[in-house]
């Protein structure tokens, strides 16, 4: 919510590129949003691959030719080591990526749940009239819309009995008045 605040302050003041800034991470969630949680889930541990894959194919490719050349020159122990070298550092830089990767994925999935989390606790302080922003139409999605639809159940059931309990105290109270004027 803190992205959300600055982008819309930033777009509110004029200030260059905040509101296509905005629109792009409004874009993000909506896409984000579209993907069940499964999916979800099954892209972060995908990507994590992938992306390992791709880092070992292009440190080969870059750095094989020339290895091989010295290796060539100094002997077959200075290829696995140049290779070696590489590879570790390619692995690290990709592993680096993949955390931030999957820290991002991780967002995007809990933050509708804290979301819910803190609208749950304003309802167990006996606030029924907040409502969970609905985030996306994915599971997640729609536990909130489901939880609104359960707080709108219990403002009319509240109100209900609100009313049913006025109704009561209106009878006694024409109950006492009329069991005064019989004595």
């Amino acid at each position: 919510q803190t992205i959300e605040r600055i982008l819309a302050d930033a777009s509110a003041r004029g200030r260059p590129g905040a509101a296509g800034l905005k629109a792009a991470w409004d874009l993000a969630w909506t896409l984000a949003g579209a993907v069940p949680v499964r999916l979800k889930i099954l892209g972060i541990a995908l990507g994590m691959v992938l992306l390992l894959s791709l880092a070992i194919v292009i440190t080969l490719w870059f750095v094989l030719p020339g290895a091989l050349m010295e290796a060539e020159a100094e002997g077959p122990g200075v290829l696995m080591a140049i290779l070696t070298r590489y590879l570790l550092l390619v692995t690290a830089g990709a592993s680096l990526v993949g955390i931030i990767a999957a820290y991002m994925l991780t967002v995007v999935l809990t933050r509708p749940i804290l979301d819910l989390v803190s609208v749950i606790a304003e309802v167990r302080k006996g606030d029924l009239w907040p409502k969970a922003r609905v985030w996306a139409h994915d599971e997640i999605g729609e536990l909130a819309a489901a939880f609104n639809s359960l707080l709108e159940s219990l403002r009319v059931s509240r109100a209900q009995v609100e009313s049913s309990h006025q109704e009561l105290l209106r009878r006694n109270r024409e109950l006492a008045k009329l069991s005064e004027e019989l004595r």
